[in-house]
């Protein structure tokens, strides 16, 4: 596996092996407590993490909930930010 470090503003602190396979971290990703960049030992890390497209597919709302097309009506998203359902 890759050394893997998280980079913050005051540099590179390594990350331990046993913890990125607990959190399946990779170059690219944000720490899950820090919200840091997790990078390689260079400070690089990819421009945007990989999402799989059945993961992606899981967190979409199906188009029922949103009204059928699939877009929020004005009234909708009004009441989704006061947090009321009408």
């Amino acid at each position: 596996m890759e050394e893997l470090f998280l980079k913050t503003e005051y540099g590179l602190f390594p990350i331990e092996e046993e913890i990125a396979l607990k959190y399946n971290l990779k170059k690219g990703d944000f720490s899950p407590f820090t919200r840091g960049r997790v990078a390689d030992k260079n400070g690089n890390f990819s421009a945007v993490p990989e999402i799989k497209a059945e993961e992606a597919s899981q967190e979409s709302l199906p188009e029922q909930e949103l009204g059928g097309d699939g877009i929020f009506t004005t009234s909708e998203m009004l009441d989704f930010s006061e947090a009321a359902d009408s």
